[in-house]
């Protein structure tokens, strides 16, 4: 050590990039988007919050009728919905990679089965992402329901 030597240190960038410190939703976290992330692209484990794939965007928010939800997701793909049980705080939702189409749900005994395997359903377990339930598509044509 030589206390009179002025020191030469030379300063890297951060390793990893630092999420937002604002709060972009009020039900998920970003660890949940990643886990819901690596669930769309069918990864056994989450993706890392550096690398999260997928740009999550609010297209509606709050409670509700079936005629406004169907109003303001027709004609979108790739949707997540995100529920929050008032009475357990428990947070459900699904994927559903196809377009919302009412006329689909228009057509034949009141709605028509839609084909995917990539469609899901889960539950985040009052946040905690160690006891969430992931539920995937059994049967490829009825795995979605269009009712109208």
């Amino acid at each position: 050590m030589a206390p009179d030597k002025p020191l030469k240190s030379i300063i890297l960038p951060p390793r990893t990039i630092l999420m937002p410190t604002a709060t972009f939703s009020a039900i998920i976290t970003y660890e949940h988007v990643a886990e819901i992330s690596s669930w769309i692209d069918c990864k056994s484990s989450p993706y890392s919050l550096t690398k999260i794939p997928y740009e999550f965007q609010l297209i509606l928010r709050g409670s509700t009728t079936p005629q406004t939800f169907w109003d303001t997701c027709r004609g979108h793909a790739n949707t997540v919905v995100i529920i929050k049980v008032k009475e357990t705080e428990e947070i459900l939702g699904g994927y559903n990679p196809l377009v919302w189409d009412s006329n689909a749900a228009d057509a034949g005994d009141g709605g028509s089965w839609e084909k995917t395997d990539d469609s899901f359903t889960f539950s985040l377990k009052n946040g905690n992402i160690q006891n969430s339930i992931l539920s995937k598509v059994k049967n490829r044509d009825s795995a979605i329901w269009n009712a109208n």
